[in-house]
């Protein structure tokens, strides 16, 4: 089906943008029973309206559509899910952090919003977030390797940007701490290639066309 990217489901149905499955289908089913055009005192309104929360409905409630909806927010700037109104659980941050691995897994990456990505990482990882695991170091090591997973493809000059979420988030672990370390170094040698690439590749055509110089003066 068409995905209208202009509607805001999530608003249409009551929900948070982080809100689960269960927490759909309960919605629907509050606004169905109350816009049902069966029901509904103003027919010809109400019958638009019901047509509005099936649409929103499908695509949410279905994960790849959902992704492929979330993924046009994101291009447009509009924030994912947002901000919980309480420190979630444990749990919560967990389900959380694998949503956006589920959700990076299954987005054209080539085309993704970096800044978007960025923002929705540091808004994860608050410090407020980070409490709920500072007993919990297995849950703590399962969210950094489902973020750590997540921001592979975010463009270089952001990554710095997440280091101290993500120093903070390892805590205690060397091994995430080494493995962090390792990759921003990969990123900044990475960053320096691409930096003198150009002008490596300009002096190699400039040698390969003198070298055919000489070469065709013999």
């Amino acid at each position: 089906m068409h995905i209208r990217t202009e509607q805001d489901y999530y608003a249409l149905l009551g929900v948070p943008a982080y809100a689960t499955s269960d927490e759909l289908r309960t919605a629907y089913r509050v606004l169905a029973k109350k816009l049902h055009p069966d029901v509904a005192l103003d027919e010809a309104s109400r019958q638009k309206d019901f047509s509005l929360i099936n649409e929103a409905y499908e695509v949410l409630s279905h994960p790849e559509r959902r992704a492929q909806y979330d993924e046009h927010r994101w291009q447009m700037g509009i924030p994912g899910p947002g901000r919980k109104p309480v420190i979630p659980s444990c749990e919560e941050f967990l389900h959380q952090a694998e949503q956006l691995r589920l959700h990076m897994q299954q987005i054209d990456q080539l085309r993704m919003n970096h800044e978007a990505l960025h923002d929705f990482v540091l808004d994860l990882l608050r410090e407020e977030h980070l409490q709920c695991l500072a007993s919990h170091p297995e849950h703590r090591r399962r969210v950094f390797e489902c973020v750590f997973e997540s921001i592979q493809s975010l463009a270089l000059q952001l990554r710095p940007g997440l280091a101290p979420a993500m120093k903070a988030l390892a805590g205690a672990d060397v091994s995430l701490q080494k493995q962090w370390d390792a990759w921003m170094k990969a990123s900044v040698q990475e960053r320096r290639w691409n930096r003198y690439r150009p002008l490596i590749v300009m002096l190699c055509s400039v040698l390969i066309c003198f070298a055919l110089w000489l070469f065709a003066r013999r």
